[in-house]
Formats: structure tokens, sequence, C-alpha cells
């Protein structure tokens, strides 16, 4: 509790207890000796502070009795019969009931035979209490029997933990606390589908936002509030391998939400840390990211992992969690359905038992068959379609549901006819099981705006799909982006240059085809790299070639001549440059043959001696002067990717004499990527990146981009492109590619503009399933099969065959619908603009009232940036401590400017801790004495108290309530409502530690009629939580209950069907029948497992269940 005093005088307290002191009786007599009986509750007239005692035994001969007192020390007492009186609860009082082991709120009292009976409410029941079976709670001395006792306090800590508190409770419990706690540019779909997540419990969505929506920051957003409100404790993100990496940073540099990444290259450092304990790893972490390609090919680390219990679960990229209908009911990998199911599926089935809330993000959710849809959907929420069948059934109706919001939104186009037949239409749609509202009545409420409103949210609701999947797509998002616009700058190689394409051409088919015959990846990676390089720049691939000669010397000279094989693909890790990755493979030999490697470095020295003689590449010569034209406006700014750290740096030495260039690449640290990016925002005219630049930044102040050479990836272009090509940007976006004439690649680079147009349309239906196109690539430009043009020929199909695949599956998923159901530009807005529950400039103002309290310092630099001297004190006790110093910022728009800078807000370290430490009870800052002017109260002097109220249910909730009574004891409500916020944010004109003044009597009266009207409170807000935590029991518990229903009503079919098939096989004259009747048998005896284990789940799912049936309520 808390107390306050100002002029206007506020005598507060603060603090949360455990157990509340008992409101006093309603009535206390004097005890009859008659009535008087074991287990009574009495008060010792001239000792209150011994507090409520028990009766233990009564001596009616001597008028003597053995009472047991709950004061502020629980002591046993021989008291005359004549001093004591008893204690009866009153309506609204909390009291402890010993056999229901848990606290009750007394609804009514009655006496019979001497001993009280209280009806007392256990969440939503009833029960009869005898005061015998109440255990009255030994009482600390509460903050007003420190109030009377005159003790002294330090109101400025009183004021830092009231902040603390305050801030604390706006940021879990306001609604999208993460608007003003994440360094990002907020966007109005991130931010509704945000809110639509959290609304919907437990949280479990698919959310399939096209390729660059952010779906990324959206599960940040999701995951930064489910932690505000303490609802996220233990997350796990399993991502592809790719992107482990990245997880973590973004989670760090944007959320201040720091994750360990466990994937194969520290696993076993991470277990060596634990002893060996593999899953002691997984168990001493809260908040991981980790590999999807480890754990489903290792068992051994999945099944610890397993043995966990997860709040949330992410998984990125889930379109490879895959399940499909052409499995063999032989296959190894298929269910007893025949269904062919992927090991990264298996893992997600088990997850989805381990966790909350579940989270899948892809952007291709259907990718070749509506199987995949389901089967991701199922995931989710099993109980939505029990079967397929179900959900290819339901398909079919998405049109009529997509006519019917169609004539909705057209409804004053309508005549009589077609009103009444949409109405017919709606009441078919919307008819549930328990009703069937009839057409008329429809048709006379959808003559009004608000009867048609009403109707189209009864439409959506009654679209399952919107239960669970979110697709926001770019056409209908953004209606602002600027045009873009792209050229050709065409080159045409020397002399030179032709005799080194040539001759590099030759060499690298030779050695692919040689890796192709050997199933060698490594050497296969090598050359398709080299290819790649080839048409960059001639610098790069000479130092390329140089250090292959380098690497093959060296294996020679060791006699290392194990051949480097792997198995499978050899993808690229986006985490790296392409040309970084050749120091992974770059040992690779075909055979161990001595001969065989003179051989090859014999062609790299004649290729690198041919590149030599290239003095300057035709592309450079065609760059500079693209540029020159350019920068004779000197406000422009251009940005140029390579793919290729070597021809940055060739680059960068070539223009940095004629302008100002920054660069920025993968093996850059932190910090040194943050400078560049200021740089270039500040002074630089050029900036050459490659592809790390490709991710996460926003660089929209710029809006001419140069694409020096290409990924044969459609989407790797795209994410170039997206980052210039923002919210924001306020030109057309200019796209210059350089192309060399008459080589291959010039043709691919005509492909990708003509055939997908990727360089002026937005790229949201091209999503992953594009990325395949590398692959189509790779075989035109190493095929030496057939003539050039019946290549070109196949690759152009090729390419157009990909483009159509993508238009079914975009036509598929065409849901109006669903678009509106995803994204409401109204209600985003809304959220968007509505005033937080604290801004920047209130944690700013707390953190230097607290560093300044605690002896740390406070030096602003510039505006909204900051240096903050961290005391050593504050470290005390933590695991990893503070540094002495941060450079930081309050404001989420100066750190989305300046990635340099710490960004102070909740999830931040330095924050953090100050809450921690103010909220300790060793701060002592429940008293309080200020003084402060108002102008929206008389002067006055009150006290308030702040309750902390608990309620455990389906989901937990917290309030504060503030009572405020001036000294006569007369309850203020208007005051009590804006307590919090006087009180935090007001500044005081006195802050003092001197008495308060008041008379015991004064405080005692104010306790009474606080704490009689603080059980009020607490008994309405339990009254509307139960109600709230009945819908959600209700809905979870036939959630269930369908979703068990289902599953083993189909292994109970299985079981049957294989039972009858084992005795047809038994009994059959074919021998081989008779042979594979014992599996058959097997087969149904495991069916028989799997429903009985199905069986014990759900018994014991639902008795967990039923224990947060009701809601449960503490102080």
């Amino acid at each position: 509790m808390l107390m306050i005093v100002f002029q206007i005088m506020f005598l507060g307290t603060l603090g949360s207890r455990a157990s509340p002191s008992p409101t006093p009786p309603l009535e206390c007599n004097s005890v009859d000796e008659l009535q008087l009986i074991e287990g009574a509750l009495v008060k010792h007239q001239s000792y209150p502070q011994w507090g409520i005692g028990s009766v233990e035994r009564v001596d009616h001969d001597q008028g003597v009795a053995i009472i047991r007192f709950y004061g502020r020390d629980e002591v046993i007492k021989h008291c005359a019969l004549g001093d004591l009186i008893r204690h009866r609860y009153a309506p609204g009082d909390q009291i402890f009931a010993i056999t229901e082991n848990c606290f009750g709120i007394v609804q009514s009292v009655q006496e019979y035979d001497g001993e009280m009976t209280y009806q007392t409410l256990f969440g939503n029941r009833r029960k009869g209490i005898p005061e015998s079976n109440i255990r009255p709670q030994v009482l600390e001395p509460d903050l007003f029997d420190l109030l009377c006792e005159g003790v002294s306090v330090d109101s400025h800590r009183f004021l830092l933990a009231l902040q603390a508190r305050h801030l604390k409770y706006a940021y879990r419990y306001d609604q999208l606390a993460c608007l003003s706690n994440a360094r990002i540019e907020l966007l109005p779909h991130q931010v509704f589908v945000t809110d639509k997540v959290l609304r919907d419990y437990p949280h479990r969505f698919l959310l399939a936002d096209e390729v660059g929506l952010g779906k990324t920051i959206e599960a940040g957003l999701i995951l930064k509030e489910l932690r505000a409100r303490g609802a996220a404790q233990r997350v796990l993100i399993i991502a592809p391998a790719g992107l482990v990496s990245q997880w973590v940073d973004e989670l760090r540099s944007k959320f201040n939400e720091i994750f360990t990444r466990i994937d194969s290259t520290n696993l076993s450092a991470h277990i060596a840390f634990c002893g060996g304990d593999v899953e002691q790893v997984w168990r001493s972490h809260n908040s991981i990211v980790t590999s999807l390609h480890m754990l489903r090919s290792n068992e051994r680390h999945l099944e610890p992992l397993l043995t966990q219990e997860w709040d949330l679960v992410i998984f990125d990229e889930a379109h490879h969690l895959r399940r499909s209908l052409e499995g063999r009911r032989n296959a190894g990998a298929s269910d007893l359905d025949g269904r062919k199911i992927s090991a990264a599926y298996r893992m997600a089935q088990r997850f989805q038992k381990r966790t909350t809330s579940l989270l899948l993000l892809t952007a291709t959710p259907l990718q070749l068959h509506a199987y995949e849809l389901f089967s991701l959907i199922e995931l989710l929420d099993p109980t939505l379609f029990p079967t397929f069948h179900d959900f290819d059934q339901y398909r079919t109706k998405i049109p009529q549901f997509n006519r019917a919001a169609d004539r909705l939104d057209r409804y004053h186009e309508l005549d009589d006819a077609e009103r009444f037949a949409l109405a017919k239409d709606l009441a078919a749609l919307t008819a549930s099981e328990r009703s069937k509202e009839q057409p008329v009545n429809m048709y006379v409420a959808l003559e009004s705006p608000e009867g048609r409103e009403q109707y189209k949210a009864r439409l959506a609701d009654a679209h399952y799909l919107t239960r669970v999947l979110i697709r926001n797509r770019k056409r209908i998002i953004f209606d602002d982006l600027q045009p873009r616009r792209a050229r050709v700058r065409r080159v045409t190689y020397s002399d030179a240059e032709w005799e080194a394409y040539h001759a590099v051409t030759a060499y690298l088919q030779e050695w692919y085809n040689i890796a192709l015959r050997d199933r060698n990846n490594a050497l296969g990676f090598l050359m398709v790299t080299y290819r790649k390089i080839l048409t960059s720049s001639s610098y790069a691939l000479r130092r390329s070639f140089l250090r292959r000669i380098e690497r093959l010397q060296a294996i020679k000279r060791a006699g290392n001549l194990v051949r480097q094989r792997t198995t499978g693909e050899l993808p690229e890790d986006e985490a790296e440059e392409l040309d970084l990755l050749l120091d992974r493979y770059g040992e690779a030999v075909a055979i161990s043959d001595p001969n065989f490697i003179d051989l090859e470095i014999n062609q790299l020295h004649a290729l690198a001696a041919k590149l030599a003689k290239i003095a300057l590449d035709a592309k450079a010569s065609g760059l500079m002067t693209e540029l020159a034209e350019i920068l004779h406006d000197p406000n422009e700014k251009v940005l140029i990717f390579t793919q290729f750290t070597e021809t940055l740096s060739y680059l960068h030495k070539l223009l940095d004499p004629l302008y100002q260039v920054c660069v920025f690449s993968g093996a850059m640290s932190a910090p040194d990527k943050d400078k560049a990016i200021d740089d270039f925002r500040e002074t630089c005219q050029i900036m050459i990146a490659t592809e790390a630049a490709g991710e996460g930044r926003n660089l929209q102040f710029c809006h001419i981009m140069v694409n020096y050479d290409l990924p044969w990836n459609p989407m790797r272009i795209e994410q170039r492109i997206g980052r210039v090509d923002r919210i924001g940007q306020k030109s057309p976006v200019q796209i210059i590619n350089l192309s060399i004439a008459d080589t291959l690649e010039e043709r691919v680079l005509q492909v990708l503009h003509e055939r997908i147009n990727i360089f002026e349309s937005i790229v949201g239906a091209l999503d992953p399933i594009l990325e395949s196109i590398e692959q189509d690539v790779r075989d035109f430009m190493f095929d030496s099969d057939g003539d050039p043009a019946t290549r070109m020929r196949q690759f152009e199909q090729q390419v157009s065959d990909r483009v159509h695949q993508v238009e079914q599956m975009e036509a598929r998923l065409a849901d109006m619908l669903l678009d509106a159901s995803s994204f409401r530009r109204d209600r985003a807005d809304a959220l968007l603009g509505r005033r937080p529950a604290f801004t920047s400039d209130d944690v700013c103002r707390f953190m230097k009232q607290y560093l300044t309290f605690a002896g740390g310092v406070v030096r602003e630099r510039a505006e909204g940036i900051f240096d903050l001297t961290i005391p050593p004190k504050m470290s005390v006790g933590m695991r990893d401590g503070l540094k002495d110093s941060y450079h930081v910022t309050f404001d989420a728009q100066i750190a989305q400017r300046q990635d340099r800078l710490d960004f102070v807000a909740f999830g931040h370290p330095v924050l953090d801790r100050v809450v921690d430490l103010c909220l300790d009870e060793s701060f002592d800052g429940r008293i309080g004495y200020v003084t402060l002017c108002s102008t929206e109260f008389a002067p006055q002097q009150v006290i308030i108290s702040f309750y902390e109220f608990t309620f455990e249910g389906i989901r937990p909730h917290r309030q504060i309530q503030a009572v405020a009574t001036s000294i006569a004891g007369q309850i203020l409500p208007d005051l009590a409502a804006r307590a919090l916020d006087l009180l935090a944010y007001a500044e005081p004109t006195e802050v003092t530690s001197k008495h308060h003044g008041l008379s015991d009597t004064a405080v005692d009266h104010c306790r009474s009629v606080i704490e009689a009207e603080a059980a009020r409170a607490r008994m309405r807000e339990q009254q509307v939580q139960e109600g709230a935590n009945r819908r959600e029991y209700e809905h979870t518990v036939s959630k269930l209950q369908r979703y068990y229903a289902a599953n083993i009503l189909s292994r109970t079919r299985d079981m049957e069907r294989l039972d009858r098939l084992a005795a047809e096989q038994q009994q059959s004259n074919d021998p081989k029948e008779r042979r594979i009747a014992p599996a058959t048998q097997g087969r149904a005896a495991a069916a028989r497992r799997e429903r009985e284990a199905l069986e014990a789940e759900r018994n014991l799912r639902l008795g967990n269940l039923s224990r947060k049936r009701s809601v449960f309520a503490s102080e």
C-alpha cells in the first residue's frame, strides 16, 4: 500500500500482501460463557494488538479459556472469559478456509448452537464454512500500524516505488504497450495483426502475410506484448538454420529481448557447459532460438527439448512443416491413414501439445495442394475441421462468403429481390447449431447501416479461416507506394575481358561436370559461386582463384588429399556473403591424386594471368559514367549492391577518390554497420553494400539503387529493392541494372524482367516458391547439352511455369473476407492514435530521478540523447551485471534513426533493473508524506491506499485498486481514480519524512473505511473476472472435447478396420495374406495404444483445466 499528504495533501501507502488485514468485525459481542465453544474466534478487549484468536479450550469452572492469538506474533494466552469478545467477519471479507486450502469471500453469516457459519464464495462455488475451519492469518505490522507508530520514512523512495509500479502495470496491462517499447517504425497492418492475435485466447495463429510485410516484426510485437502481460516467460523460436542469427539480432536490437542461440554451431559448447546434460541445456534458458534443421535430424537433441513446457512457440518458414496425401501405407514416414508426414511436421505436432500459444510464420501456407494449408491449421486448432473432407467442403463455401460480403458493400445498389436473396444467403451462412435467424428478420435489419455492419461482423465470424489465419497483401495494405522505374545500363566487354570470360567458362563447366559425376556437392558449390563472380568483377574472381591456388598447394604439401564430399544440398547461408562461404568449402578437391591437383593449379594460374591483363572492368567503367550523370545533383544518393566483398573492395578503391563513399558488409561489426547507415544518411553520397544490407535496414532516404551484379534468386532482388522502396519513400524508386552485352547473364536479366517483372512490380505473390528459380538459372548456366537457343527456351518456360504456379496459389487463397479480417485500417489507426498509458518522457524522468537518488549520473549530450553512469551497487545480485555507462535514448524515433544508441524501454537491462530495485521489499518505499498543489481537488488531508489484486483462472489478471479517504473517513472515488497519475507525474512542492500529525483514532477509522471499500472493490472485480473466466473455460473445454472426440473416433475406426483386416488375412487361403496378418495385428494394437494414450491425455488436460474453472482472488 501507499500513503500521502498534500495541500490537498496525500497520505498514501503502497504495497502487495499475500494475505490482507482482516476487516474489523461487523459486530463484537461480549462472550457468553455458555456460547463460547472450542474453535470460536475471539478478540481480547484490553489487547487488540494480539489480533484474532481461536479458542483451543474452555474451562467454565475457572471462567478462563486458552486462546491462540494470531497477531504480529502467534501466541497462546490464558484469558478470563469476561475479557473476550466474539469476532464476526462481515460480508465482503476475505477468509482462509483450512479444508479448502484457499481464500474465499464471505457472502453471509449465520449462528447456530454458538458457532458462526459463513456462506463463502470460492470462485463460482458457494460453501458454508464454520468458524472453527477458518485460520486467522498471522499479521505483520501493516502500514496503518506503522503510521500510528510514527515511523520515519523516506518519501523520495515512496515516489520512486510508486512510479515504478505505475510504469510496470501500465506496461503489463496497457493495450499494446509495444507501440512505445520497440525500436521499429510500426505499420498499421502490423499493429492490427498484433491486436487481433492478443484478443484471442489461446494465441494460436498462422501469420501468412506476403513477403516484405514484416511477419517477423508481427511475431516480435506479439511476443513483447505477451511478455509484458506475464504470459510468455518461456519462449522457443524454431527457424531455418540460416535465419537463427537474424532472429536473435532483431529481437535484441528492435525489441530489447535477449534470446539464446542454440544450433549446430554451438550446441556442443552448451552441452559441455551443462556437464553433458542435454535436457539441462534447454531447461536453463527461458528464451531460445534454435535451428529447425538441427532438431528434425537429431532425435537425441529433440527428445529432451520436448520434455519442456513453453508459453509460446514460434515456427518461422512454417511451410517446411509438410504433410501430404501421397504417403504409402507401408512407408515409415506415413501414418495409419497413409499420409506422408515430414520429420519437421511430426516435431511440430509434439510441440503444439507442449505450448499454450503457437505462431506459424510463412508466406506460402498453400503451395501445391490444399492439404498443406489444412495440415497447418490442424496444428493450431484441430477442432475447426475434424477431417480434410470437412475442410475441402468448407472451401467450396468461400466464394459464397465473398459474394455475400461484396453485396453487403454494394447494398445500396441492390433491388428488393436481390436484398432478400442476400438475407437468405446470410441466414444460411451464419446459421449455428443453436440458432438460425429468419431471412425476413435479416431483410429488415439490413436496411440500417448498423444492421449491415452487424451482419458483416457475423459473416466474418462464421468464416472459420479468419479464426486462425491472417494474410495481408501489399496491394491491399499499401495505397501510397512510390512507383518503381527500372532501366539497364548495357556495357560491352573488351577483347581481354572476352578472352578471360570464355576461358573461365570452359574451366567452370569442366569442373562442375566432374562434381556432378562424383556427387561432390562442395566442389559443385565452388564452381557455381565462381560463375556468379565471373560477371561481378575480374578483381574479385582473380583474388578468389589465387586463394584457391594457395589452398590446393597447402593440401598437396600436407598430403591431405581426402575428397571433400557432402550429402544433400549446400544452401547459401543468408547470414554470410558468398565469397566468405568460399572459405568453408575452398578445400574441396575432385580426386585424391596430386597430379590432378597440379592440373587445376596450372589452369587457375593461366586464368589469373588473363584476368590480370584487364585494366578496368567494362562494368566498372559503365558504373562511373552512370554515377557522374546521377551525382551531378549534389543532393542525390546512390545505393550500390554487389554479392561479393571483394567486388565491394574493388569499387570502394575506385570510387572513394571521387565521391564520399561508405560500405556495408556482413563482415563488419554491429557498431560499424550502424555507423555506416548513419554516415550514408548524413554525409555520404554512395553506399556500396553486400546482401547483408538487404535485410532489416531502412534506407528510404535514398531512392536510387544500382544492381552491380544480380543474385539468381528473385527474392534476394526483391529484398534489395525493399530497402529503398518502403513506407516513407518520397520519390519514385529508380533501379539501374548493369548488364554485359551478349552474355548468358544478360539473358537471365531479361527473363527476370520480362517474365516476372521483378524490378517494377511489388513482389508479394512471388514468395519463396520462386526461390527455386535459382536452381533453374544454375541448370541453364551449366547445361552443356543441346544448342543454346533450345536451352534458353527451356529456361524461359521453366520460369513461366513457376510464375503460373504462384498465380494459381494466389487464386486459391483469394478471399476478400479474409483480407477484411486480416486488416481493418480504422481499427489500426485508432490503435496507433490512442494515448499510451506512459510515454518515453515518463521513462526518462523516472530514470533521471532514480539515478540521481542512487548516486548515478545522467548527462544530456544532445536533444533526446543521454550518457548514463551506473553506480556499481545497482549490479549487486545480478547474474551478468550492468555496464558502467550507456549511451542511450528514450525516444523510439531517435532510436530508429541511430542504431548505435541503446534504446531504454522495457526489456532494456537498466530500466528493468531500476524497476525491480524500486519494487523490492528491501527498498522500503511503501509510505510517503508528500505535499503538492492540484487544481482538480479541494485542499485537504487524505489517506490513499493502493491494493494489488490478483485473480487466478484460465488467464491470470492483476490490477491496482486505489482507495482514498479524507481524514474524517469520507470515501473520495474521484480522487482514487486519479491518484496514481497525480502522484506518478505531478511535481511535488514538498517531499518530507516528517510525521503526518494524524491521531491514532483517525488512522484506525480510515483503516476501517479503506479496508471495507477495498474488499467491496475486490468482490466486484472478482465477479467480472468470473464471467470472463467462465466463458473462456467453456470455450476451451469445448475445443478440447471436440479435438479428442474426433481423434479418438479416428483411432477407433482404424483399430476396428485393422482388426477386421487381420481376421480376413488369417482366414485367407492365400499364404501371403496369412503371413502379413501379424503385421496388421501389430498396427491394430498400435492404433489401440494411440487411442488409450489420447483418452489418458484428454482426461489429464481436462482435469488440469477444471482446476482453473473458478477464479481465486488474493491481495
